[in-house]
């Protein structure tokens, strides 16, 4: 006889409520200062402030972050709350994620 241990859809939302709906003080940690992606890629993480953000950004723009990929380096802005500086965190680890794979295809040997 075969049986099914795994939670059915009602208490795996359950489950996941509890989760997210936690009683007590929420723990935001600071921002990691550099991030490994794979064996040979290390992406340093700088708090900077808005004026640096827009000084290195092409064109000029004011932004939350930016992904340097050729320094391979992300730039967070330093007035944001801790809250919105990991959001600009996620974001800006999604394009270094994206250019890295990028990198990796075209370099590797066939």
């Amino acid at each position: 006889m075969i049986t099914n241990d795994a939670p059915n859809d009602e208490q795996q939302t359950n489950t996941t409520d509890k989760v997210a709906n936690a009683e007590g003080p929420k723990v935001v940690h600071k921002l990691p200062r550099s991030i490994r992606l794979g064996i040979e890629h290390v992406v340093k993480v700088k708090l900077v402030t808005p004026a640096t953000i827009k000084a290195v950004s092409p064109g000029g723009h004011e932004l939350d972050g930016m992904w340097d990929d050729v320094n391979k380096l992300i730039y967070v802005d330093k007035t944001l709350s801790l809250e919105d500086q990991w959001e600009t965190l996620r974001h800006e680890l999604l394009h270094a994620i994206i250019d890295i794979d990028h990198e990796v295809r075209i370099t590797e040997p066939s």
